[in-house]
């Protein structure tokens, strides 16, 4: 009985080494800015792919790019406003988003 539970509170942590999510993303967004901009926009991105697509054949681009990239792209120019307020060093160009390839 002791195993059975052991091996379920493991499978939740499978998820995070899942990368197929993040090879999506990687392979059909292009982020020009900051690295650590892009970065972000990536990783909140594939957060978002996960939960809006958990079928990745599913995908539409169209869909992909209205719920999964511009809300991604909008909450990391939140925090870039936010830095912005904070100090004036965070004056960068604004981040584009140059296409869902």
């Amino acid at each position: 009985m002791g195993e059975v539970l052991r091996t379920d509170a493991v499978r939740p942590h499978a998820l995070r080494r899942r990368t197929e999510s993040a090879d999506f993303v990687a392979s059909h967004l292009q982020v020009d800015g900051d690295v650590r901009d892009c970065k972000a926009v990536e990783r909140l991105s594939t957060a978002m792919l996960r939960l809006v697509f958990p079928d990745l054949a599913r995908v539409d681009l169209d869909d992909f790019r209205r719920l999964c990239v511009e809300p991604a792209r909008q909450a990391r120019g939140m925090i870039r406003d936010q830095l912005r307020l904070r100090d004036p060093e965070y004056q960068a160009p604004p981040l584009a988003v140059e296409g869902v390839v």
